[in-house]
């Protein structure tokens, strides 16, 4: 019986060993294909929140605003036309 506690020490030594080492080559290896993923040569998009805005940007903001206040305008008659059936529904 003593034995065995001594061999579940050297195991979990042993096991924890090869844990890091397999650890470590899986790190490597997703690295480079992360790596490689990154510098893959597709158009990428421009965020246009990183670049502040200049003073002759009033048209595009108003542009914006309009498309805006367009698509709220569709979301609030999609709502109301929701809310309409689901009412008749209700209804005998």
């Amino acid at each position: 019986m003593e034995n065995r506690g001594n061999g579940f020490g050297w195991g979990f030594l042993v096991g924890a060993f090869f844990g890091g080492i397999t650890g470590s080559l899986v790190t490597l290896l997703l690295k480079e294909r992360v790596a490689a993923a990154a510098t893959d040569n597709r158009p990428r998009i421009k965020d246009q929140r990183s670049t502040p805005l200049q003073g002759n940007d009033d048209p595009v903001m108003e542009a914006m605003r309009l498309e805006l206040e367009a698509k709220i305008a569709q979301i609030n008659e999609a709502v109301d036309d929701l809310q309409s059936r689901l009412s008749n529904e209700d209804q005998p």
